[in-house]
């Protein structure tokens, strides 16, 4: 795949404000209190101490650092004397770990025998710099301020020994590549899709929490074709692998997979938005059927909603975003008719409660751009958006307080609480949505007995 190529839809690092590196000679870090504090007590105890990782990486990029990792020469037992008076720091898995506000502070002894040592250990050449607090020079052996100024991410020295230590790093690779616009390596990226297998050793919940980093990136699309052909997908998520090669008739212009990265592109940067996108077509392979020529896919967005539910809880998501991806992919077909009356729209926007209709109309929005020709469908759908809007603001039914209420209903048809009065108070609220000059108590009542009997 050709990775130059990777920056041809609407966003590129210009116009996104991706900063190209500043200087060394230029670069004037400012660090928080906290930090000086820890540096100057390691120093005066004849400790040195360097700063590593990506926070080096964000301040020569000219951004705001929120983690802050240090390496002490020193072992564990000389951190915990030196710092036995501060209460805020607390020790797990050989490290020292501060947390203010939003920002980490963290303190581990330094790996190997010296920081370069430690260093030649760092997944890649950018995030294998340290800042030494005493000279104040920045140490860079893999030449990683260079590969940061020319756009490209490189492994530090052996590829296959660095994601052998922790596959991970295969994805995390992607990731970069999504935030900062890096062209991976062609030595790394080989080794990448030859080590893609060993991605299933790695925790469920550390591979989720870098596919969500690459799906809120300014642009995944490109990053999401990285998955398949580094054949990382199948261990992310394996049902959007198979979407791959997936037929699909007018207006569609392209084969599933690539309409469905083009849908994730399509997006706002929200995470449930980008994962219903993801999404919203994974049933399709299951009931692809071809009838007089065409492709069809009946009822995948029903069977998609109950499978976006198992990959998420696979995920180890909690209940809420899984519920509402669910329901964004089960609703994300629209089928609006300007013949509509007020009451059928109010009726669509109360049957998908919970869902905002403007998230619902914004992931449609995408999948209609992603057909790559149904730009009359987009016009469709801006114009049942005005018709929302001149509507105002509609209330759900269990938003709309009633001139009555459970015990009123319960004495006028003598029933007990129980199934039949939630039913019976459900459909009295569906039918002041749409007709909320009925709400008063004697029209509610006779309602109420109709809905009644017709429930015995």
């Amino acid at each position: 795949m050709n990775q130059r190529r990777y920056h041809y839809r609407r966003f590129s690092p210009e116009t996104i404000g991706v900063q190209r590196p500043i200087p060394f000679k230029d670069w004037k870090p400012l660090f928080p209190d906290y930090l000086s504090f820890v540096c100057q007590r390691l120093s005066q105890n004849g400790i040195k101490v360097y700063l590593v990782g990506g926070s080096i990486r964000e301040m020569l990029l000219g951004r705001h650092a929120l983690d802050w990792d240090l390496v002490a020469d020193c072992d564990m037992d000389k951190l915990r004397q030196i710092f036995s008076d501060v209460s805020h720091f607390s020790f797990k898995d050989m490290v020292f770990s501060m947390i203010l506000s939003k920002e980490k502070l963290e303190i581990s002894p330094v790996k190997g025998q010296d920081i370069y040592e430690d260093l030649s250990k760092r997944d890649f050449t950018i995030n294998a710099m340290a800042y030494d607090f005493i000279s104040g020079q920045l140490l860079d052996p893999f030449n990683g301020l260079q590969d940061l100024k020319e756009g490209i991410l490189r492994a530090v020295k052996d590829p296959a020994q660095r994601f052998l230590e922790d596959p991970l790093r295969m994805l995390r690779a992607i990731r970069f590549m999504a935030e900062l616009f890096l062209t991976i390596g062609k030595p790394t990226l080989k080794e990448i899709t030859i080590k893609a297998h060993l991605l299933e050793r790695v925790s469920t919940e550390r591979i989720r929490d870098e596919l969500k980093k690459i799906l809120l990136s300014p642009s995944p699309y490109m990053p999401l074709w990285y998955l398949i052909s580094t054949k990382l997908m199948p261990k992310v998520i394996l049902e959007v692998s198979r979407l791959s090669g997936i037929k699909q008739s007018p207006p569609h212009k392209y084969k599933v997979l690539k309409h469905t990265f083009f849908t994730v592109e399509n997006t706002p940067p929200s995470l449930s938005l980008r994962f219903a996108a993801l999404l919203h077509d994974i049933a399709k392979p299951l009931v692809h059927s071809v009838k007089d020529g065409r492709h069809r896919f009946l009822g995948h967005q029903n069977l998609g909603a109950q499978m976006t539910r198992d990959i998420l809880t696979h995920l180890r998501f909690p209940n809420s975003l899984i519920e509402h991806v669910s329901l964004l992919v089960k609703h994300h077909l629209i089928f609006y008719d300007a013949s509509w009356t007020d009451k059928a729209v109010r009726r669509f926007v109360n049957k998908i409660e919970p869902l905002s209709i403007w998230e619902l109309l914004a992931l449609r929005r995408a999948d209609i751009l992603a057909q790559g020709t149904n730009i009359g469908g987009l016009d469709h759908l801006r114009s049942f958006a005005d018709r929302i809007k001149t509507l105002g603001e509609i209330k759900s039914p269990s938003q709309i307080p009633l001139c009555i209420n459970g015990n009123t209903i319960m004495a006028a048809l003598r029933i007990p609480q129980g199934p039949k009065l939630g039913r019976i108070l459900k459909e009295i609220r569906e039918w002041v949505s749409e007709h909320q000059e009925d709400n008063e108590p004697k029209k509610l009542l006779l309602l109420a007995k109709e809905i009644g009997s017709r429930l015995k």
